[in-house]
């Protein structure tokens, strides 16, 4: 079951700009989609390429989307299961600590993480994806960190395109 787009009042406003770059289509349907877009943008890439000093290089943003999605889908099936409070992460150190040898490499850890967000989203039912928590101190409902999921995605692929050049 795809969850109706979440109401302002289920996450921080940071999140606002994630879930509004999220297409009016059933958000699993997105989520299933959205690996082999961002396969075909990379498939080119440089890992170690960057836009200016000091920014991320590719593989870096490899390691964050499949960081972030291994955190937010943890954070989906924590409060559609009922979960309170959750900390949050620091995406700098993070990002900071480890990045693949390889875009191929970086492309496997994101596609295995988005399979566990896919299967963990197919297991909420309705109530489940109305259930609230509170991660980085902000409430969160399961649905927006699913919505903020695939909003994160495709913030990325703009950047990658926009900043860095990328055209796949």
């Amino acid at each position: 079951m795809s969850p109706a787009r979440p109401d302002v009042s289920e996450f921080a406003p940071f999140y606002a700009h994630y879930i509004g770059l999220v297409p009016e289509a059933p958000l699993l349907d997105t989520l299933r989609a959205q690996p082999d877009a961002w396969d075909r943008l990379l498939q080119t890439a440089d890992v170690t390429a960057t836009y200016a000093p000091g920014k991320w290089t590719v593989g870096q943003v490899l390691t964050h989307v499949a960081d972030t999605e291994r955190v937010f889908a943890f954070r989906m099936l924590w409060f559609g299961r009922g979960g309170d409070a959750l900390p949050g992460f620091d995406q700098d150190t993070w990002a900071g600590v480890a990045a693949p040898s390889s875009v191929a490499d970086g492309l496997a850890a994101f596609r295995t993480a988005r399979a566990a967000t896919v299967s963990v989203a197919g297991s909420l039912d309705a109530e489940a994806w109305m259930r609230t928590g509170v991660a980085s101190g902000n409430p969160m409902s399961a649905r927006a960190a699913g919505y903020i999921l695939a909003g994160h995605v495709l913030s990325h692929i703009d950047v990658l395109r926009e900043r860095y050049g990328l055209t796949g």
